[in-house]
């Protein structure tokens, strides 16, 4: 039986834990263990029995010390390992009488244990680790080990040994040992050494000896520190340990290695082998064999003859083989059979369609990842193969187009992140250059413009305010114009009616001068109306024809996209003395307004609040409602602001659905997002008409199957290909009325 014994750092024995095949001992601070030591880690380590011999494992510690190297790993205990918990040292210990079962032979208690003689010092792989508090002198927990006195001659001096890693041959002189028996009391024999060696037989290794040592335990792997040093990646760092034995045996003891042991092709945990047995190491053979064996084993060899017969015999193989190869050969260009011409044009013209196909898909995934430069490559290599491709030359132009515009984004966005006045400025300029066909322009950008010019209309503000205090006129003047310049949007209504003022009064003040320049704004001469708003006056007139005046003046305050001051307008048309008898009639419909602006403005903001929250599906329905509502304020054959900026969010949201259904091929599904899109009719419609394009490409690959099944007589699997195509295209496109001419 295998006992688990502990030791204080003053070597007194604290514990000893009998292991068992049925049970894991426990060690750590924590009570619930097995062994609860104070001063270690809550779960310290665990030790358990596998295939007869006891496993440590570290419990999460880290801080497990085994023969002076940390535990990473589980590994196998013997009675010369050497554990470490922090303060106290264990060993494991074999009871042999356990074994026997001779009642007579019980554990001994701790105080009975025979303590080694003083005169021996421990040996150097029992000596604890830096750090450590060694045992007090003299004392070791390994019972002491007296060499017995064997009769016969005695070996050379350095025989047994082994030199590892020199360029010369690792075997050393071997003196010849004669077997002889000692006797140890009751007719006990031992049978004489024999010398072995293990001989590589693969790699870079192959037939170089390693000479084996009694009573010396040697360790096998990839690691530095090990005794053989096998540099292979088959072979972990430390592989496995090998004892050899009286009587010419070699203890073969597998340390969890990744890739196994093996003795003879059978994987081994732990056992022995002899004499012109196999041992592989991972993917790394051995010969076991004894001091003075050839690598063949066996003791046998080759003669001179027999190598000349096995030379000529391989030679005579050859040339067979030669003669064979050239009879066939010779046979082959004999009957070659014609060269089918059409076939090889076919199958080049099958390739080159094929690497097209391939280039131009590349080309349209780097066109979705901005990456124009690696895309207008692409294209030019397809273009290469297929000169006259008219949608390459299409998609090469676009990308062209796409990376200049691109450049220049980039270049605006970089500007307008130093965040100064002037690189603001250039970062407007730098935008405003970008082409407004471009997808930067309409998609990317238009916000980033937006939020620049209001930057820049707060700067010209500010700074003209504080002019203007300061009796700057001429500073004034020019700051006051640069704000209506951009047309930012920056203020209400009201706020630039204030600055408009203001400027009017500094051009009031400079007229009189020579160099006097008038503002020419825009937005400064038209008072009220945004430049981008001007359309609001070609609905002027139908909003005065449907409204009475003064009415109508708040319906189209409502129009360019102000309903709160439209519905202030209108409360003071009810309340204020001086209109409420003029407007007493129109009191119901005062009243109504009121109701439907509130509407809208609240619907609006419920749909953006839910729209913000990613619920797209929710907002829809808000703003179908206020859209609904807007149609009964304004006249027929017009959009409020309010109208188009929803219409054209709910565009987008459509525009994203319908791209997510697309690249999910749900083709159906995709159509029905963008169809409900261009319903809206949005100011920009450029990526619900791409992704119509891009319908119509697959609707085009789903034409050409459904034409090849129709003529191959299967009607009925084309006829549905064709239902399918009349719902994934629009009415007007060429391949949506093909497809109709074969469904009639």
């Amino acid at each position: 039986m295998w006992y688990l014994i502990i030791y204080d750092m003053n070597g007194a024995e604290l514990a000893r834990v009998p292991i068992t095949a049925d049970a894991v001992v426990s060690i750590g601070s924590d009570p619930s263990t097995a062994l609860p030591l104070p001063g270690l880690a809550p779960s310290q380590a665990f030790v358990y029995l596998t295939e007869g011999y006891p496993v440590l494992e570290d419990g999460g510690s880290q801080s497990t010390v085994l023969d002076g190297f940390a535990l990473a790993e589980p590994a196998y205990l013997t009675a010369e390992s050497h554990v470490v918990f922090g303060p106290y040292t264990a060993y494991a210990w074999f009871d042999e009488a356990a074994v026997t079962g001779d009642p007579g032979m019980l554990p001994p208690p701790p105080d009975a244990l025979p303590p080694p003689p003083d005169a021996l010092p421990p040996p150097p792989d029992m000596l604890p680790p830096p750090g450590v508090a060694p045992h007090h002198p003299g004392y070791y927990p390994e019972p002491a080990y007296a060499e017995p006195a064997y009769a016969g001659d005695a070996l050379a001096p350095g025989a047994g040994q082994i030199q590892i890693n020199t360029g010369e041959h690792d075997l050393l002189p071997v003196a010849a040992v004669a077997g002889a028996s000692v006797s140890f009391g009751a007719d006990a024999q031992i049978i004489g050494k024999r010398q072995l060696k293990l001989i590589a037989r693969e790699g870079y290794l192959d037939g170089r000896e390693f000479v084996l040592a009694y009573d010396e335990a040697f360790d096998i792997g990839r690691a530095s520190n090990v005794e053989l040093v096998v540099d292979d990646p088959s072979v972990s760092r430390i592989h496995a340990r090998l004892h050899l034995e009286p009587g010419g045996t070699l203890l073969v003891q597998d340390l969890r290695s990744t890739n196994g042991t093996y003795i003879n092709g059978k994987e081994v945990k732990r056992e022995h082998a002899t004499v012109g047995d196999r041992v592989r190491f991972g993917e790394v053979p051995f010969y076991l064999a004894a001091v003075g064996e050839s690598a063949a084993g066996s003791g046998k060899h080759f003669s001179v003859a027999q190598y000349k017969k096995l030379v000529f015999t391989f030679i005579g193989i050859l040339f067979l083989f030669v003669g064979v190869a050239v009879v066939k050969v010779a046979q082959q260009k004999k009957h070659k059979p014609p060269v089918d011409t059409k076939s090889a044009e076919a199958s080049y013209d099958e390739n080159i369609k094929a690497r097209v196909a391939r280039l131009k898909a590349e080309a349209d995934e780097m066109t979705r990842m901005d990456d124009w430069e690696s895309a207008v490559t692409k294209y030019r290599e397809a273009l290469g193969l297929v000169p006259d491709d008219g949608d390459i030359k299409e998609k090469l132009s676009f990308a062209q187009f796409e990376r200049r515009n691109y450049g220049i984004f980039k270049e605006a966005l970089e500007m307008k992140a130093r965040m100064t006045h002037e690189m603001r400025v250039k970062a407007l300029e730098r935008f405003n250059a970008i082409d407004k066909k471009s997808q930067y322009y309409r998609a990317d950008i238009s916000p980033l413009i937006v939020e620049l010019k209001q930057d820049l209309a707060r700067h010209y503000r500010d700074e003209g305010n504080a002019q203007f205090k300061g009796q700057q006129w001429q500073q004034a003047h020019e700051l006051f114009c640069q704000y209506f310049e951009l047309d930012a949007k920056l203020d209400d209504l009201k706020g630039e009616e204030q600055v408009r003022l203001d400027l009017q009064h500094t051009e009031k003040l400079l007229k009189s001068r020579k160099d006097f320049a008038p503002c020419e704004a825009v937005r400064f001469l038209e008072p009220r109306i945004p430049v981008d708003e001007m359309w609001a006056r070609q609905a002027k007139d139908a909003i005065f024809k449907k409204y009475p005046a003064g009415i109508a003046d708040q319906v189209l305050v409502y129009f360019v996209g102000d309903p709160k001051n439209a519905l202030l307008g209108l409360e003071e048309l009810v309340k204020n003395p001086k209109h409420k008898k003029k407007f007493a009639d129109h009191a119901p419909m005062i009243v109504e307004l009121q109701g439907q602006l509130r509407s809208v403005v609240q619907g609006y903001e419920a749909g953006e609040t839910k729209l913000q929250g990613g619920d797209a599906d929710a907002a829809r329905t808000e703003w179908n409602v206020v859209l609904t509502v807007d149609k009964t304020i304004i006249p027929e054959g017009f959009k409020s602001r309010y109208s188009r900026n929803i219409g054209n969010r709910l565009a987008k949201s459509y525009f994203v659905d319908g791209r997510k259904s697309l690249d999910l091929y749900r083709y159906e599904e995709a159509f029905d997002y963008f169809k409900k899109g261009m319903d809206l009719d949005p100011d920009d419609s450029t990526e619900l008409l791409e992704g119509f394009k891009e319908l119509e490409q697959k609707a085009g690959e789903f034409m050409d199957e459904a034409v090849s099944l129709h003529d191959s007589g299967n009607v009925e699997q084309a006829k549905k290909i064709f239902v399918r195509i009349t719902k994934i295209t629009l009415d007007k496109s060429p391949t949506h009325q093909k497809a109709k001419s074969f469904l009639k």
